[in-house]
């Protein structure tokens, strides 16, 4: 599977509730490691969440290894307007 990143804020990667486990900077993206064989699908909900504990996205439940998803500046945006957050100048860096 691989993840982009085409926000302007650095968003940590979680698997349902778990804690992050990985970390994708604004306009990077790369590969994001599934459990099984390649090709195997898990029933896993990924999400994106800001260095600030907004939820950027999300998708899933169920996500496979040819997958590709792309995090976007509208959604990010979205997701601040429902929070009712705006974006912190300058973007922290995450701390986990």
């Amino acid at each position: 599977m691989s993840i982009t990143n085409d926000t302007g804020e650095t968003l940590a990667i979680s698997v349902e509730t778990s804690p992050p486990v990985y970390t994708i900077y604004p306009g990077e993206s790369g590969p994001f490691g599934l459990p099984g064989i390649p090709g195997d699908c898990t029933e896993w909900t990924l999400h994106a969440t800001t260095a600030d504990g907004v939820v950027a996205a999300q998708v899933g439940p169920r996500v496979c290894d040819g997958d590709s998803w792309t995090i976007t500046q509208v959604e990010l945006d979205q997701a601040r307007d429902d929070a009712g957050l705006e974006a912190p100048d300058p973007t922290p860096a995450p701390t986990s």
